[in-house]
């Protein structure tokens, strides 16, 4: 009988010391959850489930309650998976964001581990006194977290050549990641990882990432090797905090578009994703108007003669000498266009009211990190598809006019 108590005694005490914790994960500025997309698939793979994984989706463009929201944020995930303690997680501008709530002792009990991501240097360890075991994971080729670097008390984690949005999303950041959260090496999805059969999406303004529930969104998929629309339009309705689920048939060989304008006032966006691999967080977001940057974007081009086109690369930056971008054969990487300080996540391409080709840059644009524009006219008018090269990857999308809508090509 003793026996048994105590084995029953040890089981609990092992199991307790393995059951995984709640993680936040907190994006940076200009982005949303889907920062983490990558590491939500990695984590879901080593036995995470997805109310264990949440993302905090915060206004970035500048509002002051973001710490109340946060910590309201995190007490609804502790109450909804039954725990005491989150791990958290924070990149760039959301590294400050999650330092400055952990500084706070009553919230400093609710943090396990703090994981400081391309962010900016501490001074101590996370905590009022310090107490939060943090990590720092930071990067030599990162041009936007320059200050980043070691923290005396903290597990500080150098990682060659990754770009600002590399340390946050690569699979060396998960390794080191969740070694630091269960001092053991994690299981590595293989290349042929196909996951579950959904698709987590949300619905959000773009920079404030305020979220837009209730709103309907097209789904159809498209041949990027004839850059036209295939099979049958369907809709789906977000629920009351923006999410969606899409439940796909083939994630290896299916690309799809999704269109998205949530009212007449606003510009509908078209986006168009490679065949999903594995569980994927994805958000869509559409301009807003009310601050500056948005402002910028709804200037974009409106009319019959010629598309708006976005690349969005969700992973990586582009970076001159290292990757390779170009639409219709034109570059839209180097030196000028996209040089490593720049950090080059997004590149829109239009004309600057010329309907000339001059692949320069836009001067809207210019001294903008993260955010490019280059000068570049498609006729809508003659034109059903421009092709798409990256990385020795091609693909051919449909040509939309402007009017109906701005296309977005999101890149893994």
């Amino acid at each position: 009988m003793k026996f048994l108590i105590l084995f029953l005694g040890l089981s609990c005490q092992i199991m307790a010391q393995h059951k995984k914790l709640p993680i936040v994960f907190i994006h940076g500025f200009l982005a949303s959850g889907d920062t983490w997309s990558t590491q939500y698939q990695r984590f879901l793979y080593n036995g995470y489930t997805r109310s264990q994984l949440q993302v905090f989706d915060w206004n970035t463009l500048g509002s002051k309650n973001q710490g109340m929201l946060l910590e309201l944020f995190i007490d609804s995930i502790l109450k909804i998976n039954k725990a005491s303690q989150i791990n958290l997680i924070g990149h760039s501008a959301g590294g400050g964001l999650a330092y400055t709530y952990c500084n706070k002792s009553e919230n400093a009990k609710k943090v396990a581990h703090y994981i400081h991501i391309a962010s900016s240097l501490l001074k101590k360890p996370a905590g009022p006194n310090a107490e939060i075991p943090t990590a720092i994971l930071y990067s030599s080729a990162d041009f936007i977290a320059t200050g980043a670097g070691k923290t005396e008390g903290a597990t500080t984690m150098l990682l060659e050549g990754k770009d600002h949005y590399e340390v946050a999303t690569s699979e060396i950041s998960f390794e080191k990641m969740f070694q630091f959260l269960h001092q053991k090496k994690p299981k590595l999805p293989p290349a042929n990882f196909k996951g579950t059969k959904t698709i987590h999406c949300r619905n959000l303004f773009f920079g404030t990432n305020e979220v837009i529930p209730n709103s309907t969104v097209g789904v159809q998929q498209y041949d990027p090797a004839k850059g036209i629309f295939t099979g049958t339009a369907n809709t789906l309705v977000s629920n009351s905090l923006g999410w969606w689920d899409l439940k796909v048939k083939s994630r290896q060989q299916t690309p799809y578009v999704f269109s998205f304008q949530p009212n007449e006032s606003i510009r509908k966006v078209f986006y168009f994703f490679e065949p999903f691999k594995g569980n994927k967080l994805v958000s869509l977001r559409v301009f807003n108007k009310g601050n500056s940057l948005s402002t910028l974007l709804n200037q974009l081009p409106n009319d019959s003669t010629q598309p708006v086109i976005c690349i969005f690369t969700s992973n990586s930056a582009t970076i001159a000498g290292r990757d390779s971008l170009a639409i219709n054969e034109m570059p839209l990487s180097g030196n000028k266009l996209t040089p490593a300080k720049n950090t080059t996540i997004a590149t829109f391409i239009y004309d600057n009211e010329d309907k000339i080709s001059s692949g320069r840059k836009i001067p809207a644009f210019q001294g903008m990190p993260f955010i490019n524009g280059v000068d570049y006219f498609a006729d809508a008018r003659v034109q059903t598809f421009f092709t798409l090269y990256y990385n020795g990857r091609t693909m051919k999308i449909p040509v939309i006019p402007s009017y109906k809508g701005i296309t977005v090509v999101v890149l893994d």
